[in-house]
Order: C-alpha cells, then sequence, then structure tokens
C-alpha cells in the first residue's frame, strides 16, 4: 500500500508469519498498535480472557485506544482461527509443567501474566 515506505526502518512490523498472513497487504485506517516499541505495554492495551485465551481490548482504556487495540487484533488476526486454542493449550502444557526456563515456550506474554 505504501511502496515508498517498504524499505524504511521505522515502517517495518515485526510479526509472526501467521500474522503476517492475516495482515497481507491490508492497512488499517487506525494506527495499529508495535508491540516492538519502547513505550508499548501489553496490560495497558489488552486483556486476556482466561477461559478461551482470546485477547480483547483494555475496558479501562478510553474508547480512542480500546479502537486501536480492536483494530490490532483484528488486523493480525490474533483471535482468528486456532489462534485462542493454541495459547489455551500452551497455558495448559506450562501449568502442568515444572516451568523451567519460559523463554523456551510460546506466547510469553501469556505466560507471564499467568
Amino acid at each position: 500500500k505504501f511502496p515508498n515506505l517498504e524499505q524504511i526502518w521505522h515502517n517495518l512490523f515485526a510479526s509472526c508469519p501467521k500474522c503476517n498472513e492475516y495482515k497481507g497487504n491490508k492497512y488499517p485506517d487506525v494506527k495499529p498498535l508495535k508491540p516492538d516499541t519502547l513505550d508499548y505495554d501489553f496490560d495497558y492495551w489488552f486483556e486476556i480472557n482466561w477461559e478461551n485465551c482470546k485477547i480483547k481490548p483494555n475496558p479501562l482504556r478510553d474508547k480512542n485506544e480500546q479502537k486501536r487495540a480492536k483494530i490490532t487484533i483484528e488486523w493480525l488476526g490474533l483471535n482468528k482461527g486456532s489462534r485462542p486454542t493454541s495459547r489455551k493449550e500452551e497455558l495448559d502444557r506450562f501449568n502442568k509443567s515444572s516451568g523451567g526456563d519460559i523463554d523456551r515456550w510460546s506466547y510469553l506474554y501469556l505466560l507471564e501474566r499467568r
């Protein structure tokens, strides 16, 4: 959508292959959140529904901030397909394990909050 920015460092958006697949070449009208910025704070923007491991906007934020969070969730497909189930399964495996080095697990942002 913005070919003149395709090789500009600050324009790069770090995402896993699945997120990249969902976002494709679409760019939302509202500026999405970038979790790789220094001022990013998952807990400020989002909440986790621990029963189904879906991510939702933090209800303590104002309407514009909630909209940015919602747009980011939709744009990256964070609750699409088997993604919440995968998070739930990883959380269950982690809870049943002896823990160990948390860095070897997927979904660190999820496990760190539990």
